[in-house]
């Protein structure tokens, strides 16, 4: 590893974007490295110029220890005064000790000693609190470094911010100006795919800026009745998308389409979608992903039936695809009322999810204990005592062995013990409530103070009223409110997930 070959900048950069905590080199690179700069640095037969580069290039080896580096840049700047690199890299460490004047003053002297060293520029839209100066600086940057995704990233960032004020802009009149904004933000998303050409997060970006130009240029016309028309740019930005994407990572991929699609009026939404049919090959993942787009326009409809039994048997078995497919044709089943044949997607859509590792798939249709909880929903419709009991059993065996699994764990029990006392087993419910609050877990107190109360119930209908005042002691005890908590935890959040669902 050369050191003087690295570009600290860039390498610091894609470590921020990327949130990762990893040194930017192993402990041997490094060591190694510094005594390239320590070389250098003390050998005099070399050039003030190499040796003050390797002062600069030692001191951002040093990342953290600023406190050690200043005499570094000091050095620097006495072999090569008003030497840009030691200059910007002092402003950096002025920055980093709080002192911005400094900072400013040690930017603008580089900039000054010579306008073209680039990341001088850019140090200085980073503390740049005027957006147009922010820009100017910017601008500069990637005009010196045009094949930097740091100048791109940054200038994206500024206008993404136009986005979050659309409606403001519209208000006032301005959507030309917001037209030409949403085009440099395209323009610089291009240049970012022309550098990093497998990003996803960069095709799903420009997709979304693509179809809010579409929407301006709507906006623009003269013709209200015309709705907005497909844009293709935006149709090829998402197939590309989709064709990136990883199978594990397919049920995010179909929310992030979907709501990128959301705004725009139905009859557009399925131009692009027969676009993107048209375009893809049905031996792909892709032209399936555009057919579960196509089911959600019929929702509860005949019609999605017959998608989603094209889909289940057209791709490969056991994939992600497919499950997806068995767990929406069993609820577009139970919306119909016909509840035998939800059951039957759903035992397979169980079965499916079985063979799966858990920690890939972070989707409600391949998470094994959401798709069982969608079997108790539909035996709860046809009030199926028996096959609730023996569901909640299953949960209880499938999961009970996890400690991370304990708050299924205590919602099942709940369940199966009211589910008991509907059958009137009040023993087998008198057991569960037991459990539960032996099991008593932090954070679901409530869940205990409930299992007392109905325990106090039961033994109050059983007559066994010596049990009643120890229960009610503990009851006041517990923590959490009955009346406000009457659903469970899971409880919420399948609701809400049906809610974004349905």
């Amino acid at each position: 590893m050369n050191l003087f070959e690295i570009d600290f900048y860039e390498e610091g950069y894609k470590r921020l974007t990327t949130y990762s905590n990893n040194k930017l080199f192993n402990d041997d690179d490094f060591s190694d490295l510094i005594r390239q700069a320590d070389a250098v640095i003390e050998n005099e037969k070399e050039t003030n110029q190499r040796r003050a580069e390797a002062c600069v290039r030692k001191f951002q080896l040093l990342e953290t220890q600023y406190k050690l580096a200043p005499k570094l840049l000091d050095y620097a700047l006495v072999l090569c005064p008003d030497m840009p690199e030691a200059l910007t890299s002092m402003g950096c460490f002025y920055l980093d000790i709080k002192d911005r004047e400094n900072a400013i003053a040690c930017f603008n002297k580089a900039i000054g000693s010579d306008p073209l060293y680039p990341y001088s520029w850019l140090q200085k839209a980073y503390i740049e609190k005027d957006k147009d100066e922010e820009f100017r600086f910017l601008y500069e940057f990637i005009k010196l470094k045009p094949d930097s995704i740091i100048g791109y990233e940054e200038r994206r960032r500024l206008l993404n911010s136009i986005e979050y004020h659309m409606k403001d802009l519209l208000a006032y009149k301005k959507p030309k100006l917001i037209k030409l904004n949403l085009q440099n933000a395209i323009d610089d998303y291009s240049e970012l795919i022309r550098l990093i050409p497998n990003e996803k997060r960069y095709y799903e970006s420009r997709a979304k800026l693509y179809i809010n130009m579409s929407n301006i240029e709507f906006m623009l016309s003269d013709d209200d009745n015309k709705f907005p028309d497909v844009n293709n740019n935006a149709v090829k930005d998402i197939e590309k998308l989709m064709s990136l994407t990883p199978d594990d990572e397919l049920g995010n991929l179909i929310t992030i389409i979907h709501n990128m699609l959301v705004d725009i009026p139905k009859e557009t939404v399925i131009k692009y979608i027969e676009q993107m049919t048209i375009d893809l090959s049905p031996d792909t993942n892709e032209y399936w992903i555009a057919q579960i787009l196509n089911a959600e326009d019929y929702s509860k409809d005949g019609k999605i039936i017959e998608i989603y039994t094209n889909i289940i048997n057209s791709v490969k078995e056991g994939s992600f695809l497919q499950i997806y497919s068995y767990y929406h044709r069993s609820r577009a089943f139970f919306y119909m009322k016909e509840y035998e044949k939800a059951l039957v997607d759903n035992e397979q859509n169980i079965k499916l999810c079985s063979l799966l590792p858990r920690e890939r798939y972070l989707t409600m249709e391949a998470e094994l204990y959401w798709v069982m909880r969608e079997r108790i929903k539909i035996l709860e419709e046809m009030k199926d005592i028996k096959g609730l009991i023996n569901m909640h059993t299953t949960i209880l065996e499938t999961f009970g062995g996890n400690e991370e699994d304990q708050y299924l764990i205590i919602d099942s029990y709940m369940k199966r013990a009211e589910t008991y006392k509907k059958n009137n087993e009040i023993q087998k419910a008198l057991a569960d409530y037991s459990t539960v609050i032996e099991l008593g877990i932090s954070g679901f107190e409530y869940n205990v103070k409930n299992a007392y109360a109905a325990r106090i119930e039961i033994n109050n209908s059983l007559g066994e009223m010596d049990k009643v005042p120890a229960d009610s002691i503990k009851m006041t005890e517990c923590k959490g409110d009955f009346y406000d908590n009457l659903l469970s935890p899971c409880d919420q959040l399948i609701e809400q997930k049906f809610e974004i669902i349905d």
